[in-house]
């Protein structure tokens, strides 16, 4: 499963980022559980070029429990991080 991160400016949509975790896969009985810290890998696309922006962007760890707006926050942080020039293709 993946979150999706949408950046809108002004009602027009600018960007989507991807978060897809990359470990710990496969459903289990009971869920995952709430202390296990997982890798995630964090794509953007760019919504005015329909377009990925680059390979993937970064890669984060993450503790499930601490919920969705942490990994978000994760997503975001890795995607500011990235040189100006790759943010914009």
């Amino acid at each position: 499963m993946s979150v999706y991160v949408q950046v809108t400016i002004n009602g027009d949509e600018f960007l989507t980022l991807q978060v897809r975790r990359v470990t710990n896969t496969d459903p289990r009985v009971g869920g995952t559980p709430e202390d296990e810290v997982n890798t995630y890998e964090v794509r953007a696309f760019s919504t005015f070029r329909k377009q990925a922006i680059g390979p993937v962007l970064a890669r984060v760890e993450h503790r499930y429990g601490d919920g969705m707006i942490a990994l978000s926050r994760k997503a975001l942080e890795a995607f500011e991080r990235l040189d100006a020039s790759v943010r914009t293709r």
